[in-house]
């Protein structure tokens, strides 16, 4: 990411299109862990976004105050101070967020991976304990929320426990996969749906046993993969897959 630049709130609007996501974060520390949300229209004086939604499901509850938002656009990332405002109508429910005076913008060195899609995975199964023998439960399948470089927020209907191994497999908006990643379940939430929000956190293969890392191998022929090198893969692929298109098009 390139340094921060603070820009005039009247060049905002030329910076953001119909359907960019968004991030808000109440500007008063310590109350809500945030919310993501969607643009559905640009006006000269401000957004009209989605409701905003937290991981967990909950609706916002920051309406009249002041919050922090991050708007992430196709190469940059814009964020500024606005006030979240519920818009009067009997239809749809919408918020606006008036343009501030200044905001900062980041230009972006690297492809932007969308989340908010679907993920595959299996336990590690453990006769005794994680020195014992080591085998793959059936496929479940989930909806990945956030992703980090320490792990992933996902939505499922399997009943998971904290402290569980999983292999992952997450497929990504943007066209990508990343294939045999390590997690470990720290904590589990049931949402009013009915479904579980879990918290993983990614795990390398030194981490482990060495009699279970030892069976891993046979269970995963291909290996276990580190999250940072699977990244590194799929990026690598997604910016030669961009370059093909802008030169198509260049081309025509």
């Amino acid at each position: 990411m390139n340094p921060a630049i603070t820009q005039n709130g009247n060049d905002l609007p030329q910076h953001v299109r119909v359907s960019d996501p968004l991030f808000i974060v109440p500007a008063a520390e310590g109350k809500n862990p945030g919310f993501r949300s969607r643009v559905r229209g640009v006006l000269t004086s401000g957004l009209i976004i989605e409701p905003p939604v937290s991981p967990r499901g909950d609706m916002v509850s920051t309406e009249g105050e002041k919050v922090k938002v991050s708007l992430l656009g196709e190469n940059y990332e814009i964020v500024f101070i606005s006030v979240l405002k519920e818009l009067s109508s009997e239809g749809e429910k919408l918020y606006s967020l008036p343009f501030p005076q200044r905001y900062t913008l980041s230009r972006r060195k690297f492809v932007r991976l969308q989340v908010d899609s679907g993920m595959t995975f299996r336990k590690i199964l453990l006769s005794r304990g994680k020195a014992g023998r080591a085998s793959l439960g059936r496929l479940s399948t989930g909806r990945l929320l956030n992703l980090c470089e320490g792990g992933v927020l996902l939505e499922t209907s399997r009943q998971l426990k904290a402290g569980e191994l999983l292999l992952l497999n997450l497929n990504l908006n943007s066209g990508g996969q990343l294939r045999n990643l390590l997690g470990e379940v720290k904590r589990v939430e049931k949402v009013p749906e009915g479904d579980r929000v879990v918290g993983i956190q990614f795990r390398r293969r030194s981490d482990l046993h060495p009699k279970l890392s030892k069976q891993l191998s046979v269970l995963t022929p291909e290996g276990i993969a580190d999250f940072t090198q699977e990244m590194k893969r799929l990026t690598a692929a997604l910016l030669r897959s961009q370059k093909r298109e802008t030169l198509k098009v260049e081309a025509f």
